[in-house]
C-alpha cells in the first residue's frame, strides 16, 4: 500500500513514506517509457549514439522492475530524510 504516516504535528516534518512494489514497478516502467522516448527522438535526429544508448536503459529498468520484490519505506525526520528499507 503507497501511503504517508505523520508522527506529530505536520509542520515538523516527521514521516514515513510508504510505496507498495506495484508503485515501485509503475515508476521503473515510466522510466523506461521516457527512455523509449528519447531514443525515438535521437532516432529522428539521427544520433545513433544517443538511440542505442535510450534503448539500453528502457531496456535495463524493464528488466529491473520486474526484479522488484518488496515495497520501500522512507523515513523522514525534521524534513531530513534518514533511511529507507524494506516493507
Amino acid at each position: 500500500m503507497t501511503k504517508i504516516v505523520w508522527y506529530g504535528n505536520r509542520r515538523n516534518g516527521n514521516y514515513n513514506l510508504y510505496l507498495s512494489r506495484s508503485m515501485l514497478q509503475a515508476i521503473k516502467y515510466a522510466q523506461s517509457g521516457i527512455n523509449v522516448l528519447s531514443a525515438a527522438m535521437s532516432a529522428f535526429s539521427g544520433n545513433l549514439f544517443m538511440f542505442t544508448r535510450g534503448m539500453i536503459r528502457a531496456t535495463v529498468n524493464m528488466i529491473r522492475a520486474n526484479a522488484i520484490i518488496h515495497g520501500k519505506v522512507f523515513y523522514s525526520r525534521a524534513w531530513i530524510p534518514r533511511g529507507s528499507g524494506n516493507q
